[in-house]
């Protein structure tokens, strides 16, 4: 989740933290009801299979994409660290945040 716009471990973080500031979860990545970049990429790539890490693994990429608009496949690995993914799909998770990178940079253009 996000703590006033910074990327923190829900698991690890007392809700007491939480209090009078901003938190954004999954449900507050996308604009209403389209989508977020990363959002898309996730399920265009195929990488939401079971569920456990989307949420953390989606509002990760997206912090790292509204910082870093071009991330490097290193860069990107080190914003998805910590959270885990049962399925194993880590190759899919650094392309499909390389083509949310894409589509946030064709979006900034505009």
């Amino acid at each position: 989740m996000l703590l006033d716009g910074e990327v923190v471990r829900s698991c690890i973080t007392p809700a007491s933290a939480a209090a009078g500031r901003s938190v954004t979860t999954i449900e507050g990545i996308a604009d209403g009801d389209r989508l977020h970049p990363v959002q898309e990429a996730f399920a265009e790539h195929g990488v939401l299979q079971c569920g456990f890490c989307a949420p953390g693994m989606v509002v990760a990429a997206a912090a790292l994409l509204r910082g870093t608009p071009r991330p490097t496949k290193a860069q990107i690995v080190e914003a998805l660290n910590g959270n885990l993914c049962r399925c194993g799909t880590y190759p899919a998770l650094v392309a499909a945040v390389q083509e949310a990178a894409n589509d946030v940079g064709e979006a900034n253009q505009r």
